[in-house]
């Protein structure tokens, strides 16, 4: 992920949010074996939350000294989206502002 590399320079918070299209749920594929290098290599952290047919899509990425806590995923409201609807806490107590970067999803 080149968002990633270029973000890692910064001091700031990050915060990932997305629906990646991937299966996480199942971690011998190898596009989930591969994410998940990604991340280990940017020292940030995955939080994630089961749906669609109990399989994970929607994520949550932090740095790892930025704690997220309390994710919800709720159902699409099915006249506006097919996306599920994902909230969390993440604590956002550093002295620099973050940095938000959207990876997925028509805003």
């Amino acid at each position: 992920m080149i968002i990633l590399e270029r973000v890692s320079t910064y001091a700031c918070p990050l915060i990932l949010l997305g629906d990646i299209n991937l299966h996480l749920d199942i971690s011998d594929d190898p596009h989930t074996v591969k994410w998940q290098s990604v991340l280990d290599s940017h020292d940030v952290q995955l939080v994630t939350s089961p749906h669609r047919e109990s399989h994970i899509l929607d994520v949550v990425v932090t740095r790892s000294n930025c704690p997220v806590s309390d994710v919800c995923v709720e159902p699409p409201i099915p006249t506006m989206s097919d996306h599920w609807f994902v909230t969390a806490s993440v604590d956002l107590q550093f002295a620099l502002p973050a940095l938000f970067v959207n990876v997925g999803g028509q805003f």
